[in-house]
């Protein structure tokens, strides 16, 4: 189960760095290195993307985790998932299962599809969560209606969601299918 959610969040942090534009110049760098250092959360993101692909630039997943943070700290909900998943899978950072919840939450309930895919997977496996199959199988379901047009999205939380459907009751399943109908998107607060 680990391994699955190690292999899970290696792909959904790669495609989330993937949606990031890291092809720039060494004159463009600058200027987004510029604009990230005034505090421009996009800017802030785009950088922290650049570091942890080592596009044109030394790979630094320190530096990636430090300016992706900046980012999700401004609310930037792409930040946050990515930050999530930097502590859930120690990239820049010591593993932190609670902290990963954390920001994946925040993510999550912003309407974010990575942020509810990896939540739900979070909860599936009792990382940094109690174990819980009926908020598991909601987010991924939420995951599922999210994911646009990113294929992998959409079969890693179809995945998990059939993996969690498969531990839990038929009451169960329709409580999860119940509070994903009513679930609706929040807006970030910095807490």
């Amino acid at each position: 189960m680990n391994k699955l959610l190690l292999i899970v969040g290696i792909i959904l942090i790669t495609v989330l760095m993937d949606c990031s534009p890291t092809q720039s110049s060494e004159p463009d760098r600058e200027s987004l290195l510029e604009r990230a250092q005034r505090g421009q959360a996009d800017a802030q993101f785009e950088l922290g993307g650049i570091l942890t692909e080592g596009e044109g630039v030394l790979q630094n997943y320190q530096d990636a985790f430090k300016w992706t943070r900046k980012a999700a700290e401004q609310g930037h909900v792409d930040a946050q998932s990515s930050l999530g998943w930097m502590y859930a899978i120690g990239k820049g950072v010591p593993q932190n299962f609670k902290e990963a919840v954390k920001w994946l939450q925040k993510a999550a309930e912003q309407g974010n599809g990575f942020g509810q895919s990896s939540l739900g997977w979070m909860y599936i496996t009792g990382k940094g969560v109690s174990q819980d199959y009926v908020q598991a199988h909601m987010w991924l379901n939420l995951a599922v209606s999210n994911s646009g047009e990113i294929e992998a999205l959409r079969e890693s939380a179809v995945k998990g969601r059939d993996e969690a459907e498969r531990e839990m009751s038929s009451e169960q399943i329709a409580e999860a299918q119940r509070l994903a109908r009513k679930w609706k998107p929040k807006d970030f607060n910095v807490e």
